[in-house]
């Protein structure tokens, strides 16, 4: 039988796996970085909980084990563990992106963590500003000017002027 402290550092491991998730997706959906600010905090609960989980699992003497069978599942609860940072880790990295996008600078965790709502903010592009035709972009420039936004028409005709 498994110990019930690493049964309940996965319990305690998923449900900050689920809000960390959950803020994200809220973030990304909303474009809202302020969102973002919090997942640094949410990300270390994780990683905490990953952590003491091996630190557990550390201390576990050899388990006496009946057969391969309930071997395999003692595996299996510590790759959960695993996968359960690994999902945290992806889904920061999803709002390091956002950042990206919404404000046009790569930002790393420790940077985010630091800054407060205002400065992030003051960072946001608004949507359309800033977009630049570069020679990837030729194929835009062939739009119609009716088929798009008024920035971007601008945009377009003085490409063509």
């Amino acid at each position: 039988e498994f110990p019930a402290e690493m049964v309940e550092l996965i319990e305690v491991e998923a449900a900050s796996v689920y809000r960390v998730l959950g803020a994200t997706a809220s973030a990304l959906v909303n474009n809202d970085l302020s969102t973002v600010l919090s997942l640094s905090e949410e990300d270390e609960a994780v990683h905490g909980a990953y952590q003491e989980f091996f630190r557990v699992f550390n201390r576990t003497e050899t388990m006496e084990v009946a057969d391969d069978s309930q071997m395999d599942d003692f595996r299996r609860t510590v790759m959960v563990s695993r996968y359960l940072d690994r999902v945290a880790s992806i889904s920061m990295e999803c709002a390091y992106r956002l950042v990206f996008l919404l404000t046009g600078q790569r930002w790393s965790a420790d940077d985010i963590a630091e800054a407060d709502e205002d400065e992030l903010e003051s960072m946001r592009i608004p949507s359309g500003e800033g977009v630049t035709l570069d020679p990837d972009a030729r194929f835009v420039s062939h739009l119609a000017p009716d088929e798009v936004g008024g920035d971007l028409a601008a945009l377009i005709a003085e490409v063509d002027a």
